[in-house]
């Protein structure tokens, strides 16, 4: 038999995904490469599934549930592997792939275990009334609704988790593997193509005796992909000891409200569990949990004293022994998405109403910043609109807390025009902070030629701090057709003193431009000016801009109206180089089609979208990413702006990555902060380096120490004895192949 995943012989999982207990029972298994082109034994093929003797890992033998062709519905069922017993726990590995076909693929598989599974052909729904995994691979999204591919996990037919994808379950012509593990504490991991997107999530206690296990995959009149799965294996173990009763509490784990009561029911079965040798952890603390045993029934309750932050990811382990064996029992839950603090519109003074009532093109809050050396954001806001005469302005810089949102005081405007006739369009729009803490801030001119483009510097967030003008001029000069452009609408800094950078894009030209200071004083900038690709017809004011490593930026925008289906603008990293001011596209990354402004934070491998609805009965969203794959934005939360939706024709908003808090605003619609919740484990990557295998995961989140183990049942995890090595903002270890299967993972 071929060993798993391809060429390597790993399985990768990442922090807490593991279960220590001694003493399951060995139950059974069952292994197919499908090589010979036969249908295995002890298994049953239905509707369209087929095997073959090509097609597979290496074009060999392959599992096909349907090929790229329409109308097809395939089923692969598997014996009953511990026939009278109940499953405690199992490991499922296979190679998969989902390519070809239409240009919209679909419609997806499943992987199913249950009692009731049928001896005919079903969809990627899956059957029966137990586990069923969905991978959905048809994107039927469509205007607000951003139903697009996505992994569901349901048990009896009820959805437990679901997780919205891009294009990742793509595989073209490639297989990907895939680790299904499900525990003794009733808790599953999930792993696609090395990518965790489940850990520790309770679906079910054991099951009845009799489940069996099942694969499906279908292809609809309109869509079509290969499903070819090879390299299966599957090895399960017997409840022996103990087994978890009904459901861990609250069920299901993802969504959970902040106040919650933690309950897990543990029913003897084979042995005793001993209620004084129970300890609990909370998020890595020590807690006193309430703990009673009436006959053969353990129940194990804890009540956190406070409520749990919205958007947090919450890990419970559960130690005790049953009949002197210890065992481990971990979970996660997480709680419902909600921001940390938000401003309504109208909610405070420089939040007024859009002049343009009717339109919503005209709004008066635009943009914030964030300051890390103070913690404080910037919310700028005019209560004039454009071309009025009127005295003052009404402009004003508002500095609040960034962790409550409170209102502080506001920053000097002295020496800006107060009016839109002496400032230009807009006496002052967007501003960004610089890492040593000046912030520097721009007017909105629609021809620079005849109205400057002028930058302010604030060389600090004090109350008395005057600002100074660093720049003046039309930042389109150095390239041909540059000139006369808009400038002002995105602005985004990076860099401190002599180094500090200042980046800008035109608004209706595909010309951008990078200020530098020439001398250390940063009291002069001057400007290169940059030729770049990106279409600007039929393209919205609001746009996300922001540098990306070395030499580079990133540039995302947004095609005018809001009647769907609206056409996509991917988000391109753009390489720009000072001779002969050209610029290179570097990658093109699509997000949803109504999503604007995009903010990518490099160092954490996360990316912040606005999407922008047309129901006026719900929200505005802002939609956080993973983005450790550029060109394959994940979806991993969303969070609802403070209103319903209000017009904002021209989708002008920004956000702004801080430390622990990402900071958003839709014009018209509010500002709010939510939290940045990267995982809470990073993502273990591997590849073979001859006789030998190189891991890594990124070390910006700190404290995760590498083990590894050559079984998954029974468990014995051990540190890797290779030291890691920093490379940047990755940690590398360089492990010696051996002559067997071995399983990585980090903890912390």
């Amino acid at each position: 038999m071929k060993i798993t995943f391809s060429s390597t012989r790993f399985v990768i999982l990442t922090a807490g995904c593991a279960l220590t207990f001694a003493g399951v029972a060995r139950g059974g298994s069952f292994s197919a490469n499908f090589d010979d082109g036969a249908v295995p034994l002890g298994s049953s093929i239905y509707g369209d599934a087929a095997t073959a003797i090509n097609g597979g890992v290496g074009d060999s033998g392959v599992l096909m549930l349907t090929t790229a062709a329409f109308n097809q519905t395939g089923s692969f069922i598997i014996d009953d592997l511990d026939p009278g017993s109940r499953i405690a726990s199992f490991v499922a590995t296979f190679s998969l792939r989902m390519g070809g076909g239409t240009a919209t693929p679909g419609d997806g598989f499943s992987f199913n275990f249950a009692t009731d599974l049928p001896n005919s052909s079903f969809d990627e729904e899956g059957a029966g009334s137990g586990l069923t995994i969905t991978f959905d691979t048809y994107d039927n999204s469509f205007g607000d609704n951003t139903e697009g591919p996505e992994i569901r996990i349901k048990y009896a037919g009820n959805l437990v988790a679901r997780r919205k994808i891009s294009n990742q379950f793509h595989t073209d012509t490639n297989f990907v593997p895939v680790v299904v593990t499900y525990t003794p504490a009733g808790t599953l991991t999930l792993v696609y193509n090395n990518l965790v997107l489940y850990t520790n999530t309770f679906v079910f206690g054991p099951m009845g005796p009799g489940a069996r296990f099942g694969f499906s995959g279908r292809c609809g009149g309109g869509a079509n992909e290969t499903h070819y799965i090879d390299d299966l294996s599957i090895t399960t173990a017997a409840i022996n000891g103990f087994y978890i009763k009904g459901q861990v509490t609250p069920y299901p784990p993802i969504g959970i409200s902040g106040a919650n009561t933690f309950q897990v029911v543990l029913q003897d079965s084979g042995g005793t569990v001993d209620p004084n040798s129970v300890s609990m952890t909370f998020n890595g603390a020590p807690v006193a949990p309430t703990i009673s045993k009436p006959a053969s029934v353990t129940t194990i309750s804890y009540a956190p004293p406070s409520l749990l932050l919205p958007s947090s990811v919450n890990h419970l382990a559960v130690d005790f022994t049953v009949s002197s064996s210890p065992v481990t029992l971990l979970y996660d839950f997480a709680v419902t998405n909600g921001p940390l603090w938000n401003l309504a519109p109208g909610s405070r003074i420089y939040l007024p109403p859009d002049p343009d009532l009717a339109g919503g093109s005209t709004p008066l809050y635009r943009t914030v910043a964030y300051n890390a050396l103070s913690n404080h954001l910037y919310v700028v806001c005019r209560t004039n609109s454009t071309g009025n005469t009127t005295n003052p302005s009404g402009l004003t810089i508002n500095v609040l807390d960034a962790i409550t949102g409170a209102h502080l005081h506001e920053l000097l405007t002295n020496g800006i025009p107060g009016n839109n006739t002496d400032g230009g369009n807009f006496p002052l729009m967007n501003m960004a902070v610089a890492d040593d803490g000046a912030i520097y801030a721009a007017n909105v001119v629609a021809n620079a030629t005849t109205f400057p483009l002028t930058v302010y510097c604030w060389t600090n967030g004090g109350s008395v701090t005057a600002p100074i003008v660093v720049f003046s001029g039309d930042p389109g000069v150095g390239v041909t057709g540059g000139a006369s452009g808009r400038w002002g609408d995105s602005l985004a800094v990076r860099g401190s003193g002599v180094d500090t950078r200042i980046l800008l894009d035109c608004n209706a030209k595909t010309i951008s431009a990078v200020l530098a200071p020439t001398d250390s004083y940063r009291t002069n900038f001057t400007a290169t000016t940059y030729s770049h690709t990106y279409a600007f017809t039929t393209t919205a004011i609001g746009r996300g801009l922001g540098f990306g490593p070395t030499n580079t930026y990133y540039l995302k925008k947004r095609v005018t109206g809001n009647t769907p289906p609206v056409s996509v603008r991917s988000l391109q990293l753009i390489r720009f180089d000072t001779a002969p001011n050209t610029t290179l596209i570097l990658s093109n990354a699509d997000y949803y089609p109504q999503v604007g402004p995009v903010t990518v934070d490099w160092s954490r491998g996360m990316a912040a979208g606005i999407l922008f609805v047309t129901n006026f009965a719900i929200p505005d969203r802002l939609i956080i990413y993973d983005v450790s794959n550029l060109a394959s934005p994940l979806d991993i939360a969303e969070y609802n702006f403070p209103t319903n939706h209000q017009k904002n024709a021209n989708f002008i908003g920004e956000i702004v990555f801080g430390p622990d808090k990402i900071f958003a605003v839709d014009g018209n619609n509010g500002i709010m902060a939510v939290p940045i919740a990267p995982p809470t484990a990073p993502t273990l990557k591997i590849a073979l380096a001859g006789g030998s295998v190189v891991l890594s995961w990124i070390n910006t989140v700190p404290g995760f120490v590498l083990q590894s183990t050559p079984s998954l049942v029974p468990t014995t995890w051990n540190p890797v004895a290779q030291p890691a090595v920093e490379n940047g903002n990755l940690n590398i270890v360089t492990d010696t192949l051996g002559g067997g299967p071995q399983f990585y993972r980090l903890v912390k």
